[in-house]
């Protein structure tokens, strides 16, 4: 989905109106990750349209394990960044889309609360590209579309880990329109075999299953 200007929040504060109930809504996003992030879009958990425009404007939040080189600027180091997620409506929950250099793998974060607590709010990205696991396990699903809806994004998250991150888009330039079907590989490279997946569609429609054993599974099915 394509970002769009609507919300007025930025790395140095909102440059539309500021929320009047005096609430903090900064968030701390740390890199962890090997990838760089180059944007950062919110929307209300409650809202179908639409995406922010980015909040990062010009910065960047580097890869913590940078490589060194001779001429490394302060700025270049910046692992971490303070963003505003204020959009002037007084809205807390988002959902937080957070891109790098590589188109469609993103970062997905949902229902963010950036009012809670007193004490620092933080996001950390981790991860890298994906490599295959390293066993003879295949870990292809089929994906199989009875609703009346075309799904268009699945994103997956091994089971146990609850927190960060969902993967980037598996679907890649694919849909699946209503009736048909996929085989989509769910292999982060982790070597694990239960993982979370959320399929979602242009139509305010989305299927999330948990616990897939992608081993052993060989089919999901949208209704």
């Amino acid at each position: 989905m394509a970002a769009a200007a609507l919300f007025g929040a930025g790395v140095a504060g909102a440059l539309g109106q500021t929320s009047d109930d005096g609430r903090n809504r900064w968030m701390k996003i740390t890199n962890d990750s090997a990838l760089i992030a180059y944007q950062v879009y919110i929307i209300p958990s409650t809202k179908d349209c639409c995406w922010s425009r980015d909040l990062l404007e010009n910065e960047v939040i580097h890869a913590k394990a940078i490589a060194p080189a001779k001429a490394i600027t302060p700025a270049e180091r910046r692992s971490s960044l303070f963003v505003n997620f204020d959009d002037g409506f007084g809205s807390c929950l988002f959902d937080v889309r957070i891109t790098n250099q590589y188109p469609g793998w993103d970062w997905n974060f949902y229902s963010i609360n950036v009012c809670a607590g007193k004490g620092a709010r933080q996001i950390t990205l981790k991860g890298a590209l994906p490599e295959k696991s390293k066993d003879d396990k295949d870990r292809w699903v089929t994906v199989d579309n009875q609703s009346q809806h075309t799904a268009y994004r699945l994103f997956s998250i091994p089971s146990d880990e609850k927190e960060c991150c969902w993967s980037y888009d598996l679907l890649g330039a694919h849909v699946i329109r209503k009736g048909s079907f996929l085989n989509v590989e769910i292999d982060d490279g982790s070597g694990k075999c239960r993982f979370d997946i959320r399929v979602t569609s242009s139509q305010d429609r989305e299927w999330t299953f948990y616990g897939i054993d992608v081993c052993t599974e060989e089919r999901i099915t949208l209704k």
